[in-house]
């Protein structure tokens, strides 16, 4: 009787262990539910901006930028939202701590659409070119574009951003005195015609 009990409990004991294991696999191989950050379940999210300082870099390097944290609304791409945020400026309380950028509140209503493909971030943007005097000096047009990539690269898998004013590039890089080239894909408007 006693041997018979210990088997008994043996094989218990083995099949507990058998089970517990398979639901270990199981449990395992299901995808964890991931929770979006608490902001973004309120309709919120954290995004980086890039903006020029001319009091964190004194030496005013054209292509030098530095990212601030804004808070937007998550109903669209995060390199959407963050793009449109950018195009809205330095607020008055990131100004006072020596942000700048040619976007402002002239700017802020610019975008026209976001797409993206692979690493390229395509921005087209109503004509700006009054609102963004300036920007098509050397130096300035340094700073616009690192504005706009860094931003682009920091809110997504992005390195590089294309703009277009009104859906063609051309006038855009012939203004910032680049013109077409092999970066900007020649000045290609066909992705800007594309349906999002």
């Amino acid at each position: 009787m006693k041997r018979r009990t210990i088997v008994l409990l043996f094989g218990l004991v083995a099949l507990t262990v058998i089970v517990a294991l398979v639901v270990t696999l199981v449990l395992r191989s299901q995808p964890a539910a991931v929770e979006p950050p608490a902001e973004e379940r309120f309709g919120e999210r954290a995004v980086e901006l890039y903006f020029s300082n001319i009091q964190r870099d004194p030496d005013a390097v054209c292509d030098r930028v530095f990212a601030v944290e804004r808070t937007v609304a998550a109903d669209m791409p995060k390199v959407e939202a963050a793009l449109r945020a950018l195009l809205a400026g330095p607020s008055s309380e990131e100004r006072a701590l020596g942000y700048s950028s040619f976007f402002s509140s002239a700017t802020a209503g610019a975008v026209r659409a976001v797409r993206t493909s692979g690493d390229t971030v395509y921005l087209d943007l109503r004509d700006s070119r009054e609102a963004l005097s300036g920007a098509n000096s050397s130096c300035g047009s340094a700073a616009l574009l690192a504005q706009l990539e860094r931003t682009a690269a920091a809110n997504g898998d992005y390195s590089r951003v294309i703009v277009a004013f009104d859906g063609d590039p051309e006038p855009f890089y012939e203004w910032l005195q680049i013109g077409c080239i092999p970066e900007n894909e020649y000045c290609d408007a066909e992705p800007f015609e594309r349906e999002s």
